[in-house]
């Protein structure tokens, strides 16, 4: 049987689509399509799973009715009331909170319910998706130098992935060698060295346009000067408790708000919950580490990153 797989534009959609693929070729399957999407496309979503004309397979991204399998671990994955009161959690369907990261949730769904049995590059896989997606890394400055093969592809993925392309070559890499042998790939290390040099030019920025609020920071990137270096702002000054950051998607903003995953123990607050709560149906993530999108305009966005600040500084 073939199918077509859905994946958020990310490393952890990315290598839950590599865990699956080789849970597929052990039994005699494959994949005929790679899609790799994000929250842009809200809009046209149910159109688009709708023209597949093989079994679906959804991960780390919104809800479709028409999936076979989904998982997912993110409190808006329903974009409609109607498919949020109908979904019923089966082997099939996977929808699980509790799981930092989705390959998690694939590779521990597809080991107890369907007899899977992983090597070990794979388990490696779902480690690192971990520590990505819930941003566990051992520090600011493992995130700068980019020494762990598994934080080189995942810049690799962050200049490569624009415009939806899946890089269907990385993810059957990603299924069948280790992270080092992957991260040796000369595609790799060529966009890898250009990745250092912008990390370079983005600290000279932050370093300059950074502003701080007490324990809350802002950034704003929605011009384009510069790469987006997530964590740039913890490395620059470590005593923050959030980042609050504007970007820009086409003619729309969005802005993102992150916890210091080193300062645990500062957090009041359940990010997704906050966002969600407070913006609707257009903000969602995780509980350190959440966003709003589809914002009209940058007078919208400093709105948003105003209340914000002010929210989370209290």
């Amino acid at each position: 049987m073939k199918y077509d797989l859905y994946f958020h534009n990310d490393f952890d959609g990315r290598v839950s689509a590599a865990v699956f693929l080789d849970f597929l070729r052990l039994r005699g399957d494959s994949v005929a399509n790679y899609f790799a999407v994000d929250h842009y496309i809200r809009p046209q979503w149910d159109a688009m799973v709708k023209k597949s004309k093989n079994s679906v397979v959804i991960f780390d991204f919104y809800y479709h009715p028409k999936a076979e399998y989904f998982f997912d671990h993110h409190l808006t994955t329903f974009i409609r009331p109607d498919w949020e009161k109908k979904f019923k959690r089966t082997k099939y369907l996977n929808l699980n909170f509790k799981y930092e990261s989705c390959c998690h949730l694939v590779y521990e769904v597809l080991v107890k319910k369907f007899g899977y049995k992983p090597v070990k590059h794979i388990k490696d896989l779902v480690k690192w998706a971990d520590v990505v997606d819930a941003a566990k890394y051992k520090s600011a400055k493992d995130t700068i130098d980019l020494k762990e093969p598994a934080l080189q592809i995942d810049s690799y993925l962050d200049q490569k992935s624009h415009d939806g392309d899946p890089i269907r070559w990385m993810i059957e890499e990603l299924s069948r060698k280790d992270l080092v042998k992957v991260a040796k790939d000369k595609r790799v290390v060529a966009v890898v060295k250009v990745v250092r040099a912008k990390i370079t030019k983005s600290l000279a920025y932050h370093r300059k346009n950074l502003q701080v609020f007490d324990k809350v920071c802002f950034i704003d990137l929605s011009a384009g000067q510069v790469e987006r270096v997530r964590f740039a702002p913890h490395f620059l000054v470590p005593s923050l408790s959030y980042i609050v950051t504007m970007l820009r998607s086409g003619k729309v903003f969005r802005v993102a708000v992150g916890a210091n995953p080193w300062k645990l123990n500062l957090h009041k607050h359940d990010l997704r919950k906050l966002v969600r709560e407070k913006y609707g149906f257009k903000a969602g993530g995780h509980a350190r580490a959440a966003g709003i999108t589809g914002i009209k305009d940058k007078k919208a966005a400093m709105k948003i990153v105003n209340e914000l600040i002010e929210i989370l500084n209290k």
